[in-house]
């Protein structure tokens, strides 16, 4: 009989704790996220960006990353501080995503209510205090110079060539008579890149192509007498199923390659396109090139 008993309570024990773990939580309030608009300065160049991903904060307590377009659950009510950070894909990774931190954050306090939802579209621009490195073709000069090559990169026009992204933009141009073209910057801004990982530096860029094309570092440190090349990202042809090239946006983490080379003493940026198989009728086409960095 004490047996029976003491199986009874512990049953009517577990029916109580399972009352309690099942619960319901309460109904959270929710913030819809469709997209960014992002705004610039004239010193900050084209407004071109691809926000992937919005980070929430509540309070100043990291809530997740969402990708666009997002429906945000938020377990508060009554007044609370909401920010929010535009998201990226670094290096056009979608498993390596991250905010951008050269983009400000949307701030604002919202009284909210359980079950209701709440439409933000964030404006955003650049951190004040970083003034990048642009190279938007729009100059009659550019700031890239053959190296080693048997072809250049040239301006192109919106009157010389139609599907241009924003005004001009800079081409290389390949046939079968040019194997290699290699355009190399000569910036001083570029010796301070952070060396350490966690120092962010981007290049962001706009781009279309129908053949590859590298983009990568060169360093130098004080005992070498050339610059060392370290590929940072190989582009694939931007064309969809009928033949036509497509611009992208990407935003290239520098630092990947600058933290390896803590002794050196200069940087440049390289674009290299190479045609070994001697095809005719290779286009690539950039535009809106912008470095940042913190130190």
């Amino acid at each position: 009989m004490k047996s029976i008993r003491l199986t009874v309570i512990f049953s009517l024990v577990l029916l109580a704790g399972c009352r309690i773990f099942d619960r319901p939580e309460p109904i959270p309030a929710f913030i819809k996220i469709e997209r960014f608009t992002l705004t610039t300065q004239s010193a900050h160049g084209t407004a071109s960006s691809r926000i992937t991903d919005c980070w929430v904060f509540l309070n100043d307590n990291y809530i997740g990353a969402y990708e666009l377009p997002a429906l945000v659950p938020i377990h508060a009510e009554g007044d609370n501080n909401i920010k929010i950070r535009a998201g990226i894909m670094k290096n056009g990774i979608a498993a390596d995503r991250s905010f951008y931190p050269f983009y400000t954050f949307y701030n604002e306090n919202i009284n909210l209510v359980r079950d209701c939802t709440y439409l933000i579209n964030p404006e955003i621009t650049y951190e004040q205090g970083y003034l990048p490195w642009i190279e938007d073709f729009e100059d009659p000069g550019f700031k890239f110079n053959p190296h080693q090559s048997d072809t250049t990169m040239f301006i192109v026009t919106p009157a010389e060539h139609t599907g241009l992204l924003e005004g001009n933009c800079g081409m290389i141009r390949m046939n079968a008579t040019s194997t290699r073209c290699e355009m190399r910057t000569n910036e001083p801004y570029f010796n301070n890149f952070p060396r350490n990982l966690e120092l962010p530096a981007y290049l962001e860029l706009n781009f279309k192509c129908n053949h590859e094309f590298v983009i990568g570092i060169l360093s130098r440190d004080s005992q070498s007498p050339t610059l060392f090349p370290a590929r940072l990202f190989t582009f694939k042809s931007t064309e969809d199923n009928q033949g036509t090239m497509q611009w992208r946006k990407t935003y290239l983490y520098l630092t990947d390659i600058t933290s390896f080379f803590p002794t050196a003493i200069d940087f440049e940026l390289y674009i290299l396109a190479e045609n070994w198989d001697r095809k005719n009728g290779i286009e690539i086409f950039v535009d809106n090139l912008k470095v940042f960095y913190r130190q």
